[in-house]
């Protein structure tokens, strides 16, 4: 071996050391193959047991994962009541205010007012004239009375002067003297004019025509005067008769009207529904010049944070929303679970919310209000949920933003310090109760009845049926 190189003497200790290795291994390979061999035979010939648990106390609770979002748990949408050009606006977004303080104003609040005035002074008038219905009443039955008593009186001049077809206007006697002053007259005249038609009279033409002018107006004015006392005209009787009548219907009104006011003591009820419809429509008119005037200006009708504004002075707006007002002191958390938890989301479940900016704490909340209809969050169906807050402060004394995202947990169940039991061990499963397979004292498992309450994935509360520490089997026993 003297004549080897030292780099032959370093390439033989290596391959030296490489074939020791291969014989170990080879040796180690065939050991593990006896070993197996013997642990087969040994498994073949024993019963394998069966995987088992233990009933140990705990705690157990019972909750469904969503997401949720801070919204306002007041908010309000201001406006003005009629459309307009704003000429302050006394707030800016982020400002604070308080119930009762003018956040903005439109122009021409000036004539505003003075219709409000105007109507104002109306609904006096209006109430001044019921009042004056009230307080004439003994002047409204002396007028009424007067006017009856007038009534009564041009009644009896009507019947006074009532005519009647057949009726004489005159006496018998005053009408046979007019007959025959007629009759006498009528005699002269037809002895004149014979004296006329002869020309044997020995009177002269002109004499005999001038006297029988005369005689014919004695004549005919005895004529009229027989005429008119033996009878009215039709004209005459008609005009009476009308007359009557509606004198008789004024009567009759006179009359209603004054026993009206009698029973009414005085007061006349249908001009004071007039005056009182005058007074209501005074009133009314009252009202919309008012609600002009004050929906001119915004006040803020609670404490609050303005979070939005949507015009400025000087800009034309109608009635939508110039001003979003919100609580920000006690704000909701608006939650959605997924529709396969929708058993765990209730009224009055505790919540527990922890916000992406705030990883480090947990929020604790209730569900105040549970909305009835899926809604479709990102192409699934979600249920939705409003949580309130018990605490809405930041750690530096802040309140929480609104639009700040959350994981909820949403707790449908919990119970601390009670007897657990895998869920694996329980088999024939019915209305919470279920069959368990319990090592007892020889080492064999024998089948118990048991009662549980929640239960989760890997435990189920224990309600009666096994104790502490006892060995269940995991496996359905034969």
């Amino acid at each position: 071996m003297e004549g080897l190189s030292m780099k032959d003497s370093k390439t033989k200790r290596l391959w030296l050391l490489g074939a020791a290795v291969l014989v170990l291994l080879a040796a180690g390979i065939f050991v593990w193959h006896l070993v197996d061999i013997e642990s087969a035979g040994k498994t073949a010939n024993a019963q394998v047991a069966p995987k088992t648990g233990r009933v140990v106390r705990g705690s157990i609770a019972l909750s469904a994962t969503g997401t949720g979002t801070l919204v306002a748990g007041t908010q309000v949408d201001l406006g003005f009541a009629s459309a307009g050009t704003i000429d302050q606006l006394y707030v800016a977004v982020g400002n604070q205010v308080q119930a009762g303080d003018l956040l903005a104003v439109l122009t021409d609040l000036e004539e505003l007012q003075v219709q409000v005035d105007e109507k104002r002074l109306a609904l006096e008038t209006a109430r001044n004239a019921v009042q004056e219905l009230y307080q004439g009443t003994q002047v409204n039955l002396l007028q009424a009375q007067l006017t009856l008593a007038q009534a009564k009186e041009a009644m009896a001049e009507a019947q006074k002067s009532l005519r009647s077809s057949g009726v004489g206007r005159c006496s018998q006697a005053t009408t046979e003297s007019y007959y025959y002053d007629y009759i006498y007259a009528q005699r002269d005249v037809n002895e004149w004019e014979t004296y006329l038609s002869d020309g044997t009279s020995g009177y002269g033409e002109d004499f005999i025509l001038n006297k029988l002018i005369t005689l014919r107006k004695t004549r005919d004015r005895a004529y009229t005067n027989w005429q008119y006392c033996q009878g009215y005209t039709p004209l005459e009787v008609q005009t009476s008769q009308a007359h009557m009548a509606a004198t008789d219907a004024n009567l009759v009104q006179a009359q209603a009207a004054y026993d009206k006011l009698v029973a009414t003591f005085g007061l006349d009820a249908d001009a004071l529904a007039l005056a009182l419809a005058m007074e209501e429509h005074a009133a009314l008119q009252l009202q919309i010049a008012e609600n002009k005037l004050i929906g001119a200006e915004i006040i803020a009708p609670m404490d609050g944070t303005v979070i939005s504004l949507s015009a400025s002075a000087g800009e034309a707006v109608d009635t939508g929303t110039v001003i979003r007002l919100a609580d920000l002191r006690y704000p909701n958390l608006e939650i959605y679970v997924d529709e396969t938890d929708m058993e765990h989301l209730q009224m009055d479940r505790q919540v527990s919310v922890v916000f992406d900016a705030i990883p480090e704490r947990t929020f604790l909340g209730r569900v105040i209000q549970v909305e009835p209809v899926l809604v479709q969050v990102n192409g699934y169906s979600m249920v939705q949920g409003l949580v309130d807050l018990n605490d809405t402060q930041t750690g530096v004394g802040r309140p929480l933003f609104l639009g700040m995202t959350a994981v909820v947990d949403v707790v449908s169940g919990q119970a601390e310090n009670v007897l657990l039991v895998p869920v694996d061990a329980l088999y024939d499963i019915t209305d919470h109760q279920a069959t368990v397979w319990v090592l007892d004292s020889n080492g064999a498992f024998a089948a118990r009845r048991i009662e549980f309450g929640l239960m989760d994935y890997s435990y189920a509360e224990v309600v009666s049926g096994l104790t502490q520490g006892e060995v269940v089997s995991l496996e359905k026993q034969n």
